[in-house]
Parts: C-alpha cells; structure tokens; sequence
C-alpha cells in the first residue's frame, strides 16, 4: 500500500504543471460541483497521503461483490467452455451486495462562468467550455450527437473549421460527451495561442450561440448523421473494442439490443431538434481557462462574463 501510493503522489506531482490536466480538473470540480464526479479520480496529495491499508480494504470489502458485478467476454469462446472456467477462478468469490450509495444528482447553474487559472508567461492557453450533459437513455441522446457531431466533433466541425482552418488560433479545438453512469457532461478542449486567447473564446461562443438562434442547414444536418452512423462499426472492429461497447451498455444500464436501434434514432433527428439541443449545450457554460493572467485578463473581463480565479486545484484565489 505505501508503495502505491508513493507511486500515486509522485503521479500527481507535476499535475499543476500540466495545463490540460489542471483544465480539466478545474473543469470537472466546477461544473459537477459537490456530485462525486467533481473530484479527481486521481486524487490530490493530501488525499492520498491520509489512506491507511484499512480504508483500501474497507472500501473494497463494501463496493465489490459478484452482485455487483458483470463479466463481458468477447472472443472465439463459447458458454460452455467459459463457464467451467469461470466457476474455477471466480466461483469462491463471496460478498453481501454492496447498498447502492445516495448521491444528490449534479444540477445545472444558471448563466455562464468564466474561472481561470494563472499561468505565467505560459505560450498557450488551455480552454475546456461545456456543461453537464444528457445522460445514455435521454430522449434528448441522438439530437445532442448530431448536434455535437457538427459543432465540434470532427475535423471539419464548425469550430475546427473557424478557429484552426481560417483563422489559425489552433491546431485543433473540438467538442465531445463524456458520460459516467450518475451523470455526465459536453465540453470543448483546445489549446489556443495566448495572444488569440479572447477572440478565440469570442468566437467559439459565438459559434455556439449561432447553432442555437438558427437551425442546421439540411446538407450539414445529413453529414453530421452520416458521420456517425459510418463510424459506429469501428466499435465492433477488435474483441476489446466489442467487449468495450458491451460493457458501456452495462454501466449505463442500457438493454443489449440498444445498439440495433442508434443509427435509426439519429436518422429520425431533424434540424428542430438538432437546435433544441444547442440551445441547451451553449447555455449555462463553465469556461476554463488555464493561461498568463496579465496577457488575457483583461479582455477576458471584458466579455460580459463573471470571472472567478482559483489555482491548479481548483481553489479559488485572491484576484
């Protein structure tokens, strides 16, 4: 145990020095908030340095149990054959079913917030934008692919095109839906020139705020479908990658044809609901921003946003 977490704390050493490791950490504390997904996975070190060898066992005598568990097997093998083997190594396996914990859902605040974190003379600027998400079984789940798919979800995605192709703010920006089984959320990542920091946030906005006055042009509409659902097979490419997409079905709680039905559920999207679900993702924003205060504070102030500065970890700081 102290081995590993020795590991573990020399891991999270050179995190603040990582400016997308600290945007996406301030990122996630933001805008999940006290909700369990608003801490690091990783830890911080002071977390870390206070577990014992017991809180390790405790905590897995508690949350791990065969009840609890599923085993997705995707490969040249059949039951018959598996499930002798299975008996073998897993069949003395005994634990009361874990009680699933009570967690206050993660809640969406209202407006748009800007939270940076200084760092000096740094030669880019790290943004992560978004907000929380629609979650696998939302009604509102294909619309907010299509409309992901087309802001930012592929290279010649609005923003990319804008901000990398015309303009040469980045090598890349893009938008994508991180989902856990409690909640999730959409955010866009990119990495951004420090003197093009504030008008590359103006018009990544501004981007988002025309997808939500103003519905998808039919042909846009069809390639963002398109682009999905010729994608979807790669899924299926490689065992791992079959037995990857069986086991997001099971953490989302998903029934196991619910891959049968996605390509007709994005082709029944239309333009309307492809702008009811911009107009949700651009709304309630967190903007981070991870770069040299003295260089974009000021327009960054300027935007008509409030501004809310906090360190590496996330804890807000004296202006």
């Amino acid at each position: 145990v102290e081995r590993i977490k020795s590991d573990r704390l020399a891991a999270l050493a050179p995190r603040p020095d990582s400016p997308r490791r600290v945007a996406s950490l301030v990122f996630d504390r933001v805008t999940f908030g006290a909700h369990p997904y608003g801490h690091p996975g990783d830890g911080f070190a002071t977390s870390v340095g206070k577990l014992a060898r017991a809180d390790v066992l405790a905590f897995w005598r508690r949350q791990y149990a065969p009840a609890a568990a599923t085993l997705v097997i995707a490969g040249d093998v059949d039951r018959a054959t598996v499930e002798p083997l299975l008996e073998q190594t897993l069949g003395a396996w005994k634990a009361p079913a874990p009680r699933p914990a009570k967690v206050a859902p993660a809640r969406a605040h209202a407006g748009r917030r800007l939270v940076v974190v200084d760092r000096p003379d740094a030669p880019q600027t790290v943004i992560v934008a978004g907000r929380l998400g629609v979650s696998w079984d939302d009604p509102r789940y294909a619309a907010a692919e299509v409309i992901n798919t087309a802001i930012g979800g592929s290279f010649a995605a609005r923003l990319n095109n804008r901000l990398r192709e015309q303009l040469g703010y980045t090598y890349g920006i893009f938008s994508s839906f991180w989902r856990g089984r409690l909640t999730g959320a959409w955010s866009v990542t990119s990495s951004i020139k420090t003197a093009a920091t504030v008008d590359a946030v103006r018009e990544a906005l501004a981007i988002l705020d025309d997808a939500r006055g103003k519905e998808l042009p039919a042909a846009e509409l069809a390639k963002a479908q398109q682009l999905l659902i010729r994608g979807q097979p790669q899924d299926f490419e490689t065992n791992a990658g079959i037995a990857g997409a069986f086991q997001r079905l099971v953490v989302a709680g998903l029934p196991l044809d619910w891959y049968a039905t996605w390509a007709d559920r994005l082709r029944a999207v239309d333009a309307a609901a492809a702008r009811t679900a911009a107009h949700e993702l651009g709304a309630d924003l967190d903007l981070i921003v991870v770069g040299d205060w003295k260089v974009v504070g000021a327009g960054l102030s300027a935007l008509g946003v409030p501004v809310t500065r906090v360190d590496a970890d996330g804890n807000p700081v004296a202006p």
